[in-house]
């Protein structure tokens, strides 16, 4: 059973796909359509899958970057800070937008 069970697991190359298919969906936010707790919750927990797998697209500047565009609909002000500090070349990690 383990053996068919091991067989059908996905590829290291699958689950990457899967992973940044799940997070672009996730920047993708819809701001009237969503509750903002949950979707912070989700971002973080998609980050953290992402760091796992060792996703590159989405554990260097990428989620970074993409986040601040998301949120840019639900708080211009939240974005501009950290665009202000990017620009400034301060580096920012993602885990700091959460904070």
């Amino acid at each position: 059973m383990l053996a068919v069970k091991n067989q059908f697991k996905p590829t290291t190359i699958a689950t990457t796909r899967i992973i940044v298919r799940d997070w672009t969906g996730l920047m993708a936010l819809q701001k009237h359509t969503v509750d903002t707790a949950v979707w912070l919750s989700k971002v973080e927990n998609k980050y953290n899958e992402a760091r796992i797998f060792e996703v590159a697209e989405i554990t260097l500047e990428g989620a970074t970057y993409s986040f601040l565009d998301a949120v840019l609909g639900i708080s211009s002000e939240f974005t501009s800070q950290w665009d202000v500090k990017i620009a400034a070349g301060e580096t920012v990690d993602f885990p700091e937008l959460l904070s």
